[in-house]
């Protein structure tokens, strides 16, 4: 799952890359702490051989120094009691992320990230690092091998024509920087379903739009707009929910690219029709929005609440109706959160609501009764 809405970026985005023929050997790891875990002081090349002679499970930890995340990490989840006890068995190899060849073989492109790889050198799976419950939660999974690339691979060898698991086990393995597997499921789903009809196929679809305004943007620096309405097209006749997410949050961000550039030109006409059309879009992607992450989920309504509220005098009847209904379901999610009442009350302010307005106002500075922000926007609305 992007984040911000910086212009275009969403068509620069993640590419998963070819993975490199031999592995640079991986430098001898800090000792762990007494008691912990046991990391392995052998390259990577020497663990692989030590689990496939023992038949074990190799964790491989790809961390940065300099990412925070990665010390909290290592700090939290691998001091831990319960985490050496479920790793006792398994052998932990520490790699700095910025070990370009090994973490290009495993499609790592941040850290910090958990690689899993069975006896046989095949990926198990892959975590990224939220909290040390669901880490420790996490782990027995996929120690009991369960919901991992085996247990995709075995659905797709028990029924051989669900493009559904064969889509699934697909996406996994690219993600994992497999090419070579991920491209056997594509090819064997679009047997099966010729005609396109599948979720997976919508899929290949909207990948081959993207992966071409990509390419030319790469190529010429420039949007190529005939793709840009290829898209649009496309999903305004889309019903699942990633690609009506992902494709109209595309789409805002190319808008906001075109405003700018209007505005840079002196066209302010076209600069403000774009900013209004990138509205429409934030609008339409609400119907995906992921809800998974709540911190992403308060952060993207949050930043777009403030965007609405920003180009508050181009409002139409349309947007401001939009402001009210995302404001209210962020606050619904977090009522608890000043920010979310402060937003809420600017939502009724721009609806002529104002009575309203003042109340949530109100919420937001005995929430955080030291914010000036709030406290200045509660006179506004009282008309002081």
């Amino acid at each position: 799952m992007i984040h911000s809405l910086l212009a275009f970026a969403l068509f620069l985005g993640f590419q998963n890359p070819t993975p490199a023929p031999a592995p640079a050997p991986t430098p001898a790891p800090a000792p762990a702490p007494a008691g912990k875990i046991a990391w392995s002081s052998k390259d990577l090349d020497a663990v692989l051989k030590d689990a496939k002679a023992g038949n074990k499970l190799v964790m491989l930890f790809f961390h940065s120094a300099s990412t925070p995340r990665s010390v909290e990490m290592s700090k939290e989840a691998f001091t831990d009691d319960r985490v050496a006890e479920l790793l006792k068995d398994v052998i932990c190899l520490q790699i700095d992320q910025s070990l370009a060849p090994i973490a290009t073989r495993y499609g790592v492109q941040y850290a910090p990230v958990v690689v899993w790889v069975n006896s046989d050198g095949t990926v198990r799976d892959r975590l990224d690092y939220h909290d040390l419950a669901t880490f420790v939660s996490e782990v027995t999974r996929i120690k009991m091998d369960l919901g991992t690339v085996n247990e995709l691979r075995r659905k797709v060898a028990a029924k051989a024509d669900d493009v559904d698991a064969r889509f699934e086990l697909y996406r996994r393995l690219k993600e994992l920087g497999d090419i070579t597997a991920s491209s056997e499921q594509k090819a064997a789903i679009i047997k099966l379903d010729p005609q396109g009809t599948s979720r997976a196929s919508h899929h290949f679809t909207y990948d081959r739009i993207t992966e071409e305004i990509e390419r030319y943007w790469a190529q010429t620096g420039t949007l190529h707009m005939h793709k840009v309405e290829e898209l649009k097209t496309f999903i305004e006749l889309e019903s699942d929910p990633e690609l009506l997410w992902d494709g109209w949050m595309r789409l805002a961000n190319t808008h906001a690219y075109l405003a700018n550039q209007s505005a840079s030109k002196g066209m302010f006409a076209d600069a403000k029709e774009h900013r209004a059309t990138r509205r429409k879009c934030i609008a339409l992607s609400l119907r995906g929005v992921p809800q998974q992450d709540p911190e992403f989920y308060h952060d993207w309504c949050a930043s777009n609440s403030e965007l609405f509220w920003n180009e508050r005098d181009e409002l139409s009847p349309e947007d401001k109706q939009f402001m009210t209904t995302l404001t209210t379901r962020m606050l619904e999610a977090f009522d608890k959160d000043p920010m979310a009442h402060d937003l809420r009350a600017r939502a009724f302010y721009l609806a002529g609501q104002r009575p309203q307005a003042i109340d949530e106002a109100q919420k937001a500075v005995e929430l955080d009764p030291k914010n000036a922000d709030y406290k200045a926007r509660l006179k506004l609305f009282r008309g002081e």
